[in-house]
This record gives structure tokens, C-alpha cells and sequence, in this order.
């Protein structure tokens, strides 16, 4: 229960510090996975070349598909990044990203980020090497780091867009073949200037290898806060 206030409150200061000089949006899918989701993600800038980013996920517990039973969908399984950036020129980021979770413990991972600029859009390449667990664990997970791929591109006038994430996760010590790799390309229809249609195919590989890739389709609304 803590560490759901504790998301609500992030909750809060994210839109917050958004609303000063950035974007909030918020976005609600129905998942092919028998799940529904609420994200709340945005950004913005601070002085003296500082910047926020971040997102949390909230989400219905999964369907049991071997017993018939449903979880109550209460929304109290959830996820979510924020990122503090430091810009060292118009491309180049140094960052400190804390993940935490309902299933996670909470990390923090240092790293650094580069953004170029392509035709009708942007690519950025982030690099993690570390990370630093705020959470006692026992035993302690082993060292990891991660790197990670994003992009929005806008077409047809800024009518449709496209965007997403993927990430790729490895460890320093004892790795085997299992790469955990988590990936969200999303294409957006422009309804309006706040409103947008979203289609959204997701794949997480986050566990062992014994278990088949987690995969499905977000199908949404997002209003965007301007």
C-alpha cells in the first residue's frame, strides 16, 4: 500500500513540474492480455541546462487463464521511470534514472544519452551501465546495466506518429544466454490537437527462459495537456 501512494505522489509531482515548461500525457489502453492500462508519462525543462522526464503505468492484475478466475481489476499493479538529465551540448545527456515497481525493487541507474536528429523525426540511444539497488535485497541481485534505443517520428503533417522504446538488459557477472529485452513500438492517429488514437505492440522477455515472451496489443485514447 506504501509504495502505491508512493507512485501517486510521483504522480502528482510529475504533473506538477510538467505543467511549468512541458507536456503531460495520459494515455488508457485495453490490453490484448485481458489487462487495462492507465499511463501517465511527460516532461520538462528546468534552468540551467537541467531537463525531467518520466512515466508511471498503472495496470488490472492478468486474467488467470488456467484456474477461470479474474483478478480484481483496482489498478494496483504498476511501474514507472523518471529520469533526471543534464545537457552537456544540443545531443548529448548525462542522466541518473530511478526505476521502481510493483514487482521490482527500486533502482537507480547513472548512465548517459544521445539524441540525433533524422528527417520527420528523432532517434536516442541511452546507456546504462549500472545500476545501484536503493532497496536491500537479499541475496543481492547480480550487476547489470542496459541500453536502450527510442525514437518519435511525426508524418503527414503531423497528422500520424510514431514512436517507442526498446530496451536490452545484460548482466556483468554470471550471464547465460538469456538477454532480458523489453520492447513498445506505438503508431498514433492525431484526432485533434489534444486527442490521439493509439495502437500499441508490446513485448517484454523479462523473466527466464522458460517461460514464453510476454507479448500483446495495447489498444487506446491519449489526451495530451498542453
Amino acid at each position: 500500500m506504501k509504495r502505491i501512494v508512493f507512485a501517486a505522489i510521483a504522480v502528482v509531482i510529475l504533473l506538477a513540474t510538467s505543467a511549468m515548461a512541458g507536456q503531460v500525457r495520459l494515455q488508457g489502453y485495453y490490453d490484448t492480455r485481458e489487462q487495462e492500462n492507465i499511463t501517465l508519462l511527460g516532461y520538462t525543462s528546468l534552468p540551467h541546462n537541467f531537463g525531467v522526464w518520466g512515466f508511471v503505468d498503472f495496470w488490472t492484475n492478468r486474467a488467470d487463464s488456467e484456474t477461470g478466475t479474474d483478478d480484481e481489476a483496482d489498478f494496483t499493479s504498476f511501474y514507472g521511470e523518471a529520469n533526471l538529465n543534464y545537457s552537456l551540448s544540443k545531443d548529448w545527456h548525462l542522466m541518473l534514472e530511478v526505476n521502481d515497481g510493483s514487482a521490482v525493487f527500486a533502482v537507480l541507474r547513472p548512465g548517459i544519452q544521445y539524441w540525433a536528429q533524422v528527417p520527420t523525426g528523432k532517434v536516442g540511444i541511452k546507456l546504462l551501465p549500472y545500476r545501484v539497488d536503493l532497496v536491500e535485497q537479499n541475496p543481492a541481485p547480480d550487476p547489470s546495466g542496459q541500453l536502450g534505443l527510442s525514437w518519435r517520428f511525426d508524418w503527414l503533417d503531423n497528422k500520424v506518429f510514431f514512436e517507442g522504446f526498446a530496451d536490452f538488459n545484460w548482466l556483468w557477472q554470471n550471464q547465460k544466454d538469456f538477454y532480458p529485452f523489453c520492447t513498445e513500438p506505438q503508431l498514433g492517429i492525431n484526432l485533434s490537437q489534444n486527442f490521439a488514437f493509439l495502437v500499441e505492440y508490446r513485448y517484454a522477455s523479462l523473466n527466464s527462459l522458460t517461460k514464453d515472451a510476454d507479448q500483446g496489443w495495447g489498444i487506446g485514447l491519449e489526451y495530451r495537456f498542453k
